[in-house]
């Protein structure tokens, strides 16, 4: 985690039903906080200080920062577009904001669906529908792109938001009514646990003490939560079944080995991490296996960025050169896979996402004997003795 997050928790309290709650009187709700300055490096040892705080101050539970809007919402003909559903159907035909403006035949051009997918005009009416009918936009598409442009205003609420990020979603093809009871005790339980992967999957438990929540609209976890803080790692998970991690890249730093580069490892592990953990989720739930998920990959500040990959001569300190930089501030690519498949072997659709990936930056290292090579050493990084693990979840023999 970067340096000098504060990281809040509060105290939770589960009533004789199982439904849960965080605990206090409606008019003055008190609760206990650990409050963790984090010193130094990932593994640094934070200093805590418990004390007590309003909740209905500046600083909040990280369930109550990210709406359910996109729940609610039921779209009708014509309605307005999420800019960011235009953008990823655009990606996903390999369409340029010209040639798609050419095909619907708009008159301004690129600059009319620039405006659309980045907010600054709204695409409704018949523009809308024959969007929807030309690139075929799904109701599983139109919840990813919801739940991202929810997630988006906790990003920025501070204004200042890194723009240099990626993140990992998931939702159902039909939305679901998960167990209330089942739901409500979920976590921590249902994260890939920090044995496995550095701070679980999604993260529950940082540096000694919880930085999630319950609540109305679900499960959260926000670092910092303080509101006046910019949000660094964030996930959400909803009851119908809806899923979103983001997290900032790391390689976003010009001087990092990768040269500003994103490695192949990273968005392999984060891909692999929300397989496995809906793994978990289907075994926990017990999902009807013939339901679908679709698995979305976004990375975003991606112009001029390509994708690097270890060293063929398997040196860890050395990553090879990309080949094809990004053409796209926004990159966006999804799978669906049913829960009999992700139960079956988890490791093959979070292979097939990467590689959706992979096919656009990298071509030539997009097949799953390539992947599958790279993570080979990916797991030879993790073996030499790191106190970190990221892909503990894996079996070597099954590679």
């Amino acid at each position: 985690m970067d340096t000098h997050d504060a990281l809040h928790t509060w105290r939770f309290e589960r009533s004789g039903d199982g439904t849960g709650g965080f605990s206090g009187r409606p008019s003055a709700v008190l609760a206990l906080v650990y409050e963790a300055v984090i010193d130094g490096l990932p593994g640094a040892t934070p200093s805590c200080r418990p004390r007590s705080v309003m909740l209905n101050q500046p600083r909040v539970r990280p369930d109550e920062q990210i709406g359910d809007s996109w729940m609610t919402k039921q779209r009708q003909p014509g309605d307005a577009l999420p800019g960011s559903l235009i953008r990823d159907l655009r990606q996903q035909h390999r369409l340029t904001q010209e040639q798609l403006a050419h095909r619907l035949g708009v008159r301004g051009g690129k600059s009319v669906i620039s405006a659309w997918e980045t907010g600054a005009s709204v695409c409704e009416g018949p523009a809308a529908e024959l969007i929807l009918r030309l690139l075929g936009g799904d109701s599983a598409k139109m919840d990813l792109s919801l739940l991202t442009d929810d997630v988006a205003q906790v990003w920025g609420r501070t204004g200042q938001p890194i723009k240099s990020w990626r993140q990992i979603s998931a939702v159902p093809n039909t939305p679901l009514q998960l167990d209330r009871s089942k739901f409500s005790a979920a976590f921590p339980s249902l994260a890939i646990p920090p044995t496995e992967h550095y701070h679980g999957f999604p993260f529950v438990d940082v540096h000694g003490g919880p930085v999630y929540g319950f609540g109305s609209s679900g499960w959260a976890g926000v670092i910092p939560t303080n509101r006046e803080e910019q949000p660094h790692y964030l996930w959400t998970f909803k009851r119908d079944g809806g899923f979103l991690y983001r997290e900032p890249h790391w390689e976003r730093d010009p001087r990092s080995i990768t040269k500003g580069h994103i490695h192949v490892r990273s968005v392999l592990t984060l891909s692999l991490c929300m397989t496995f953990f809906l793994q978990r989720l289907a075994s926990y739930f017990s999902l009807d296996g013939s339901l679908k998920y679709t698995i979305g990959l976004d990375l975003a500040d991606m112009m001029g960025r390509g994708l690097v990959m270890h060293h063929p001569m398997m040196t860890f300190e050395l990553v090879d050169e990309p080949q094809h930089p990004s053409a796209e501030d926004r990159v966006h690519v999804s799978v669906t896979a049913s829960v009999d498949e992700i139960s079956k072997d988890p490791l093959i659709p979070g292979l097939e996402l990467v590689g959706e990936l992979v096919a656009i930056l990298r071509p030539d290292s997009a097949s799953r004997a390539a992947l599958r090579r790279e993570l080979k050493a990916s797991l030879a990084f993790d073996n030499r003795g790191s106190t970190l693990p990221t892909l503990g979840f894996l079996d070597a023999n099954k590679l």
